[in-house]
Parts: C-alpha cells; structure tokens; sequence
C-alpha cells in the first residue's frame, strides 16, 4: 500500500505520455532524457545501450557518436540479443521488443498483461526466452513455439544458458537444469555436494555459454563444469554488490567501483581473475578520466576482442579500446539538481559538491568534469541552495557556484562548458544572505542583486564580466527588490520602497546605465481585503507582460489562504487581475505564440489567450495524468531553487517521480507547433470522477468534500478512502456519509477527530481512475 500512496501522491500511473483526452499532450512532445542502464549488445554494425523509460541508444561508431530512441515509457528492457542485423529485446513484463535494420526503428509484441520475462538467448539463430508462462521459441520471424510450459516462480532468481543446457536457481541451495537436447531434467544440490550447509539460493548466473556455469553462494564465487559435472570455488571478489562480471574465453573479468566516503568520490576497477595462479590480477591503470561519485555498475559485455562496454544506473556508460586498460566515461547523469537549458542542444547542471553535468546533444549523453579538488568538500559547496549560495550559466561555456560562508567564500567556475572547474577564493564578497539573490543577463553579463531583508532591507549590486570576474556597482539601503531583467538594455525590477512604510506598495524600477541608479517609475498598492497579510510570491515574464502571483494568508477565525494572479504590461503600465483562487498556485509559465501556458505547483496547466488578457479573461484548465507536476522555473530572470530551465518560450525540462521505477526522471517538453493552442469551448472531456478541495482544511473534526461522476456511472461504484503519509489506509468506504445532489454530484464527508495532527490523503477510486487530494488535521 505504501508504493501506491506515493504514486498518488506524485505521478498517477497507467497512463502513456501522450493521451488523445488531454490537450496539454498534444501541444507537446515529451520525452524522457534519464534512465538507468541494463546492458548492452553489438551486432557489428550497432552498439545499443538499454534500459528503463525504454530509453535506447545507439551507436555507429562505438560509442564515439550517440543517438537517442524513446519507446513506450512503461517499459524497462532487462536484455537484448542479435542475429545478424535484428535486435531482440525483452522488457520485464508483456513486451518483446525487435528491430530488423540495425536498431534504426523498433516494433513491440504483446504477449498478455500476465507475461513476465526473465531471460533471452539466441540458440541456433533462434530466440530462446524464459517467462512465468514457460520456455518459448521465437524464430526471426516471430514465430512463436512453446518448448515446456510451466510456473516456477524460482526462475526469477538466476537463470542461464550454457551451450544447450538451461540453468536456474531453485529454493536454497539448489540448482535446476533442463537439457534442450535431450529433455533430461537434474537438479544440484549444494548442501549434498559439501559446498555449503544451509544454503542460501544461489545467484548471480552468467558463462561461457560453453561448458562453465558461474554462480555465487552469498558472496563466494563457484564454477560448474558441465563436461566433468563437478563444482570448485574459485575466489570471494572484493566486491560483489556493485560489480559487473563476464566470462570469456576461460577467463572471468570483473569491474567494479570503490566509494571514498569522506572524499564524496569513487574509483574504478577492472581485472581479471587467473584460475591457473588462483588470483586477481588487475589490469585498469589507476585514476579516473573524470570526477565520479555514487556509480552503480550493472553490466560488462565484450564488443570486440578489446572493446568492453559497461553500464549502469544514471545513464552510465564506460568503454575501454585497450582490453580493460584504460577506461573512458562516455555518460552518466546520476544526480539531479537546478538545470540550465541554454540552447536546444546545450543543457547544464550544477550539483551538490561542486558537480558539474553538461551535455552538448540534447540530452542523449552527459558527463561531469574531469578534474577533482577536495575542494568540492567545503560545506557550502555541499549544497547548491546552501542559505547565500547561488549557481548560474551564462552561456554554454561559462557557469559558476559561488559557496559562501561565515569566514569564507569560494567560486567554483568553468570557462569550458563543465569540462574542468577552477576553485579560487573569493576575498572581501561577503554577500552572505539568506535570500535567494536575483540574476538576469546584460550582453554578455550577468547582474547579480544580493538581498538582505534586515535593518529595513538593503541591495548590493554586483556585475558578473565575461570572464566571470565580480565587479562592485553600487549598494542600496531601505530598498528590496522581488524580480529582475532587462529588455532593450535596460534593467527593470518590480520592488519595494521600505522608507514608505507599506509592504503592499509595489513598485516598477528602471536603470539606464547598467544598475547604478534606479528611477521609481509606476506603484500600485495591493492587499486582498479581510486577509491578515498578502505578499508577493512569485513572478513570471512573458515578452512585456508580468504575471505577479500574490498570496494571502488569514490566521483568524481559521487557517486560510488565497492565491491572486494580476498581469502587469509594462508598455502600457496597465494592471489588471486575472484570477483569484484558493486551489491553484502558479509557478512557472511560458509563452506559445499567442497563449500563456501557466503550470501549478498542484499539478494543472492553463491556459491564457495574450490578447484577451482581461478582467473576465476566461481560463481553460488541463491536468497532468502521467507525472507529477513539474518543478519548474526559469533559468534567467527571477533566481529560484527549482529543478529545470526554459529554452524560449517553446522548450522547458522538468522532473517527476515515476512510481514504475521508484526513480526521479528528466524529461524534455517541447512544443509541437507553436503556432497556436486549439482552445475548445467547452471542455472535450468529460472525467469518470473528479473531487473539490476538502473543506474546512485545515480540521480537526469532520472533512467535507464534493464528488462529481460521469453519468454513465452510479456513485455506489466509487471507492473512498484516506492515507497516511506512510500508506497506512485510516479509513473505509463505509466511514464515509454519502448526500446526493443530483444525478452527476454528491456531498461526502466524515469523521477525522480520532487521527493525529498531519497530512492525510483523500483517495476517491472508480474503476482505473484515481483522484486525490490533501488535507491537514492541527
């Protein structure tokens, strides 16, 4: 129950990315960028790498140029194998995956929502593949021929083919084969055969694919010989857990990594082990290419006689050209942090410690720099949204993180696009504050606004050249400001003047002369009526149009707020307020064409025609089905601490948890066609069930809320319940009071006094479709 409360909570699974009921699907291309890798496979013609998201790349040249295919994201692709130019895949349930051109284009074979695969082979130029539902047959023209059927559930622990002889792990200490032969069936029986007592289930299967079998008991590595029929131990590997192995040619190859806790760093190993001299013999040369932490290896594969490919979680992809001597990382994405989307193939990251990801194609490959410094270790680098910290990309090439503390600033800076970090102190700064400071770019720099709310609130002004050397411009006192940019070369702000002595008088600011003096240009006053306090939260732009969204807060009688979007024209210096809500918070929009896409923190998008931006401008409301809502925020403009950057005002990256994997993933959205938002006039669809915000909330007695059903459905067929935040299910259907208002909605409600002070979940289930909602109990 827990792993289905957090898929309420952040994606709703069972949805594909596109979906002909949600326009906000059709407006864009959404493509998923992470994964974590599986293995690999090599025809002579294609290296393909595989993994979860049915993220495949591929490569001509062995891994010198990548290109990136999305199948269906549901799938996770456990294994691959070829026969002359065809690739055959499984994933872990339901499909097999082929491609008859060299992994150009790719099919998918559904063989029931029951199926699970476990293993493929190619057996005589046919594909061998183990499942639940038995051992099947698969010619290269999908032919499909079941050779024994079967449910032994024990084959999801180790299975592996060694010539014509299939084996699989079975309860403890027991080994299973089945000759494809002859049909003969035995069994190994490792507590009879003195190599252990007790035994656990063996694991970890992989061969020659000729006579040994390779096998480990706990962390202890066997061999059985098939043409002698006797076991041996070979050797305990110094790392078993985050190791890949393989066997070839008589020899057993082994990589694996080492974590240096206290350097935040890990090192690579490769060897091999010598049965005749009964040792490891390790053949990588010391030192990594580039800065690495927190590896998690899963596969090595022999391409060529001296080509070895390993991958792994976080897009991870190592190749050596020399036999395992010399390593190179051709990718890896193992962390996710503020992204800076700078062009439609340049995207960067800056991490904690100091990390720096780039990417120069899309997203397909990334890399972290290739020098290390202990200085990455300085606390404030630890943590890029350290209070006083602050990270930016000018271009392509040029970023910084600049890490202060109480006696002590650092700038960790790259000139060269990630590839290598400078760190140099950074004397006399002290910027130290515990708000967020405000960055935009100005030609080729960057003005940087620190701010600081004490002692009526004061500005430091600062200017970032080129060569990301700081230049002082000025200082102000008894002034803040909440948003910045420039349009024309000039500077604008929207601020506040604290001299005046009314934090709801807000004011734009304008500078001619590179922000060393600002003029007050317009004010407006603005305070929802009836709230105790109503402040600034957030600031979008769009070409010459501010989105200013204000929350308000009330403390008595009750806890309650409300949220407030006012668009602001700065050509004209017209103020006009768009919407007022209790259920929508904006946080970032973007411009296609003429319409404002503008996404909440909740989970929705609306949609806003430019020129209609109006009193009673109406406002068409779409929700995310397949993932959470994006964490998102502009890469210039207002500095925030959110997860993703914007390209234009066509292309924004975003993360989201997706429950199928247990995994945070990056996607792409990209507008389709940016010519125009087909905007109907009523709705196109019609929702099974949908649920209002409960009420009062936050309670400590009864929680209210309203259903609303698609007539075709009864309300006796609707499920409710209530969630901890540890999927702990409180409540019941019949715990909840059901009132009819009318044929399509009802009245629901219950009683919440005997649960603890907390969050809670509102989970309303009718069929496939699942709505929910939050609420708080003080």
């Amino acid at each position: 129950m827990l792993a289905m409360i957090i898929a309420l909570l952040v994606v709703v699974i069972n949805y594909p990315l596109t979906s002909s009921d949600w326009d906000f699907y059709k407006q864009f291309e959404i493509k998923r960028i992470s994964a974590n890798f599986n293995g690999s496979d090599y025809n002579g013609n294609a290296l393909i790498v595989y993994g979860d998201g049915g993220v495949i790349l591929r490569s001509k040249d062995i891994g010198q140029n990548w290109e990136q295919i999305n199948l269906n994201d549901s799938l996770n692709i456990l294994e691959m194998v070829h026969i002359g130019t065809s690739f055959y895949g499984i994933s872990d349930a339901k499909y097999l995956i082929y491609s008859f051109n060299n992994g150009v284009s790719w099919n998918l074979v559904d063989f029931g929502n029951e199926f699970r695969f476990y293993r493929i082979f190619n057996l005589d130029s046919n594909i061998l593949i183990v499942s639940n539902k038995g051992l099947w047959k698969i010619n290269q023209n999908l032919q499909k021929q079941i050779l024994y059927n079967w449910d032994w559930d024990t084959l999801k622990f180790s299975t592996e083919l060694v010539g014509k002889t299939l084996f699989y792990s079975s309860y403890k200490g027991v080994i299973n084969f089945l000759s494809l032969t002859d049909s003969t069936i035995g069994t190994l029986n490792l507590d009879s055969l003195g190599i252990c007592t007790n035994c656990p289930i063996p694991y970890g299967f992989f061969s020659d694919k000729v006579n040994s079998l390779y096998f480990f008991v706990e962390e202890k590595l066997y061999e059985y010989d098939l043409k002698y029929r006797t076991i041996k131990f070979l050797y305990s590997p110094e790392s078993v857990k985050n190791s890949a192995f393989f066997a070839r040619n008589d020899n057993i190859y082994q990589i694996y990594s080492k974590k240096f806790e206290s350097l935040h760093l890990d090192s690579l190993y490769f060897g091999k082990y010598d049965k005749q001299n009964q040792n490891f013999i390790l053949l990588k040369t010391p030192f990594n290419d580039r800065y690495i932490w927190n590896i998690k290896l899963k596969n090595l594969n022999f391409i060529t006689n001296d080509t070895l490919i390993v991958v792994g979680d976080g897009k991870l992809i190592y190749i050596s050209y020399d036999g395992g001597i010399n390593w190179t990382l051709k990718s890896l994405l193992n962390e996710f942090s503020t992204f800076f989307l700078l062009d439609t193939l340049h995207f960067r990251s800056i991490a904690p410690y100091a990390r720096f990801f780039a990417t120069n194609n899309g997203g397909v490959i990334w890399l972290p720099q290739k020098n290390y410094d202990t200085s990455y270790l300085f606390q404030p680098f630890q943590n890029p949204f350290y209070p006083g910290n602050f990270i930016f990309f000018l271009d392509a090439n040029k970023g910084f993180f600049i890490a202060q503390s109480d006696n002590l600033d650092k700038i960790a800076k790259t000139k060269d696009g990630g590839e290598t970090i400078e760190i140099q102190p950074l004397k006399g700064f002290q910027h130290f504050s515990t708000n967020l400071p405000l960055l935009t770019k100005f030609d080729s720099s960057v003005i940087l606004v620190t701010i600081s709310v004490i002692l009526g609130g004061y500005l430091i002004f600062d200017k970032i050249t080129p060569d990301l050397e700081f230049q002082r411009i000025t200082y102000f006192k008894k002034l803040l400001f909440y948003y910045l940019f420039n349009i024309d070369n000039s500077l604008y702000a929207i601020g506040n003047d604290t001299t005046q002595n009314n934090p709801n008088l807000y004011c734009l600011y304008i500078s001619r002369d590179t922000a060393l003096n600002w003029e007050k240009d317009t004010c407006f006053l603005f305070k929802v009526p009836g709230f105790f306090s109503t402040d600034l939260s957030n600031v979008n732009r769009i070409d010459t149009i501010l989105l200013l969204t204000f929350s308000s807060f009330q403390k008595f009688p009750s806890s309650s707020g409300i949220i407030t979007l006012l668009a602001f024209n700065i050509k004209t210096r017209q103020l006009i307020e768009v919407l007022q809500t209790d259920n929508f918070s904006p946080s970032f929009a973007i411009k296609i064409k003429r319409q404002i896409a503008l996404f909440d923190l909740n989970g929705s998008v609306k949609f806003i025609p430019i020129d209609s931006l109006k009193p009673s401008a109406k406002l068409y409301n779409y929700t995310f089905r397949r993932f959470s809502p994006p964490k998102i925020f502009p890469y210039t403009g207002l500095f925030n601490s959110g997860l993703t950057g914007v390209i234009g005002d066509s292309i924004f990256a975003f993360v989201a948890y997706d429950s199928l994997f247990k995994s945070d993933a990056l996607f792409i959205a990209k507008c389709k066609t940016c010519d125009s938002i087909n905007i109907p006039s009523e709705p196109p669809y019609i929702p099974d069930i949908s649920i209002t915000e409960p009420y009062p909330n936050p309670t400590s007695k009864v929680i209210r809320f309203k259903i609303f059903w698609n007539q075709k459905y009864d309300i006796s067929q609707v499920r409710f319940n209530i969630y901890d935040l540890t999927g702990r299910a409180l409540a019941e259907i019949r715990s909840f009071s059901i009132v009819k208002l009318n044929n399509y909605s009802a009245e629901v409600w219950t009683d919440v006094s005997a649960f603890s002070k907390g969050i809670y979940i509102i989970v309303a289930t009718l069929g496939n479709t699942i709505k929910f909602k939050t609420f708080i109990i003080d």
